[in-house]
């Protein structure tokens, strides 16, 4: 499955540059948002495969990443991607593999466009 392989690479890649320390507290601020959780729930209703700006907006609404640097907002994204991809789209049932690779790669991109 090339998505797993994707984020297992960029999660561990993010670890080696920025510590175990830093991905655990991403990691919480992403899983004990409400904004993350209020848009994991409209998602699910409408049932539909989140876009790249939707993703960075959650995201930036969260306090601790508003003056974050590029990678550690993409590291938020990437987490919360795999959170709607498992809590929600249950590995295939909205989106395929190729849609999520994609949806990854487009937040990564837009992530790298930010000042």
């Amino acid at each position: 499955m090339e998505y797993e392989n994707l984020i297992e690479s960029f999660t561990n890649d993010f670890i080696r540059e920025f510590g175990e320390r830093k991905y655990f507290k991403i990691l919480d601020k992403v899983n004990n948002s409400r904004s993350v959780r209020n848009t994991i729930e409209q998602f699910n209703e409408l049932q539909i495969i989140p876009g790249n700006t939707d993703i960075v907006a959650t995201i930036m609404n969260i306090p601790f990443f508003m003056l974050a640097n590029k990678m550690t907002i993409a590291m938020g994204g990437v987490i919360l991607i795999d959170l709607w991809n498992k809590k929600i789209n249950n590995n295939g049932e909205i989106a395929d593999d190729f849609e999520v690779v994609t949806l990854y790669y487009n937040v990564l991109r837009k992530c790298g466009q930010m000042i």
